[in-house]
């Protein structure tokens, strides 16, 4: 819009400057030796009234033949003289004697060249044509590169989302109360919203939660092959295993070392950024590339997994908790030792030395352990995964 103000405005003095009225030579000269004349006094006005005159319709004079310019001149000496001489006055002696009183002369009327005009047009409408091509031009290229990009991450969410949104539980038509519909929906919609809220604050150099668990079973059969937990070779190895508490509700332990110096119940987090928490907060905040995510606090998550092994085992004393986070996390507050780096597992099971459990107390332990996993079914962890979504829906 500027752009064609600023061709308008350019236009328009052009043609001010085209249209203005230009005299002949002959009148210019006259005009001119008129200026000389009364040069020696600037602010009369009849110096002012011959140059406001050469400088207005004597920029391009028009040029005429010999014999129109006599005839011309013939013409004006007898209807409209240029010079008309006046006598002075007794009272004006301060006047020049050659003061003459200046009449408007002949104005040789004249009309803008149609090419010049017609030039002048084409070669403004071609600058716009071609700024605003460019323009449009720029245009298409930004939208085309944003088209790709909002392609480009819907999909890689889409992929992300998909499988969550296939574990949800279905539900039977009968099942669905019309006066809870809307509140289902709402619960559903906020389960969604946070976890394309941990997709995208974890998307960034994060390995999947698999990964993660895969370097804790490393470490954990390092730990038992170098006889870190006893002398003796008497120590077992548990993952994801599905207990219950004492409300009949199904909870899921990431490891279990069961050993001589103590029964461990690990709690493994795949998080990177910075983590915020303390020991009695019931959320943990994760902040990453400046977005905040909060998240259970994994103590106290990891306090009903002890519950349930204690209920199981039969015993309390010996049953030890540990969070361990992934190396790329940084934690950023003072935590209790038992929340620990995943590389500084080992040196946290080497600091238990003292022997907590005899060798038939493992052995049964080991026992009740392999007939709940025995009776464990692919069900059970789908109605662990409903319950578990449905409290994220009552948060």
């Amino acid at each position: 819009m500027i752009l064609r103000i600023l061709c308008l405005l350019l236009l328009v003095t052009n043609l001010s400057v085209f249209a203005a009225v230009q005299y002949s030579d002959g009148t210019c000269i006259l005009l001119q030796n008129q200026v000389k004349e009364f040069s020696f006094n600037k602010q009369s006005q009849h110096y002012k009234t011959a140059k406001r005159s050469v400088d207005r319709h004597c920029v391009n004079p028009v040029k005429s033949s010999t014999v129109n310019q006599t005839s011309s001149t013939k013409s004006s000496e007898k209807h409209t003289p240029i010079y008309a001489a006046k006598k002075l006055q007794p009272q004006n002696l301060t006047e020049p004697s050659n003061q003459a009183v200046v009449t408007k002369p002949h104005q040789a009327k004249t009309s803008v060249p149609v090419n010049t005009m017609q030039s002048l047009v084409l070669k403004i409408g071609a600058w716009v044509l071609v700024i605003m091509f460019l323009f449009a031009f720029l245009k298409a290229i930004i939208v085309l590169f944003a088209k790709r990009a909002a392609k480009s991450l819907l999909n890689k969410v889409t992929g992300r989302i998909e499988p969550v949104v296939s574990n949800l539980p279905a539900r039977k038509a009968e099942d669905i109360n019309p006066k809870t519909t809307a509140n289902v929906s709402d619960k559903s919609c906020s389960v969604l919203k946070n976890t394309i809220a941990e997709i995208v604050a974890n998307d960034a150099g994060n390995s999947s939660g698999q990964q993660g668990e895969v370097v804790v079973n490393n470490l954990i059969e390092k730990v038992i092959n170098n006889k870190v937990l006893s002398a003796a070779s008497n120590v077992s190895h548990y993952t994801s295993v599905l207990l219950t508490n004492d409300n009949d509700e199904l909870t899921e332990i990431d490891h279990l070392i069961v050993s001589p110096v103590g029964v461990f119940v690990i709690e493994s987090k795949n998080y990177s950024g910075y983590i915020f928490g303390s020991q009695h907060q019931a959320k943990w905040t994760q902040t990453l590339k400046g977005r905040k995510t909060q998240f259970m606090n994994p103590l106290r998550q990891n306090y009903k997994h002890c519950l349930a092994v204690s209920r199981l085992l039969g015993v309390v004393d010996g049953v030890e908790s540990l969070v361990l986070f992934h190396d790329k996390a940084s934690l950023k507050t003072k935590l209790p030792p038992n929340v620990r780096y995943v590389s500084e597992m080992e040196a946290f099971l080497s600091g238990f030395t003292h022997v907590k459990f005899t060798d038939s107390q493992l052995e049964e332990f080991n026992t009740r352990l392999a007939k709940v996993i025995s009776v464990t079914t692919r069900e059970d962890f789908k109605q662990h995964i409903s319950e578990v979504k449905a409290k994220q829906c009552d948060i």
